[in-house]
């Protein structure tokens, strides 16, 4: 049972992915941010947590316990 609650997890860092990569764009385009180095940062970070959490979610509904050790591994790793 407990893989539902890590579907709902991995779905959560999908929104949180696309709300970084969202969040960049606007502050681009509003130009609050004036330094391209720091969106390419923020819109990077939110580009890896969707790939993670992507990989996640297909790992999770089909039931393959090695793709869910490394997404694990690489979340614990970014902490």
């Amino acid at each position: 049972m407990k893989e539902p609650c890590l579907l709902r997890v991995l779905c959560v860092l999908q929104v949180v992915a696309f709300i970084l990569i969202g969040l960049a764009a606007y502050a681009k385009a509003v130009a609050y941010i004036v330094d391209i180095s720091v969106m390419g940062g923020i819109i990077a970070c939110g580009v890896f947590l969707l790939i993670i959490a992507s990989i996640g979610v297909i790992g999770t509904v089909l039931h393959h316990q090695v793709t869910l050790f490394f997404v694990s591994f690489f979340l614990l790793q970014c902490r």
